[in-house]
């Protein structure tokens, strides 16, 4: 995971932090889908959708949502908006 934040990525913990957005408030704006939780282990109980892919990446095998590089902004915006 240090490779993709040194790469711009931003990790969704904090962009949550950072913008004052709550994951829930992404699945309201349409950018995650609930996704059925498997273990109670699960770190996140949405996935990124298809109109979410625009902004972040999901690394199933590692149950990270990311942000990708130089679009936490535009994050935001589309969920304030």
């Amino acid at each position: 995971m240090e490779g993709l934040i040194s790469e711009g990525y931003t990790d969704i913990d904090d962009f949550e932090d950072m913008y004052s957005i709550k994951i829930i408030q992404l699945y309201e704006a349409g950018l995650l889908n609930q996704r059925t939780i498997l273990s109670t282990t699960d770190l996140y109980d949405y996935h990124v959708n298809n109109k979410g892919q625009k902004y972040m990446q999901e690394i199933k095998d590692l149950e990270l949502i990311l942000v990708k590089p130089n679009c936490a902004n535009k994050l935001a915006d589309a969920v304030t908006n």
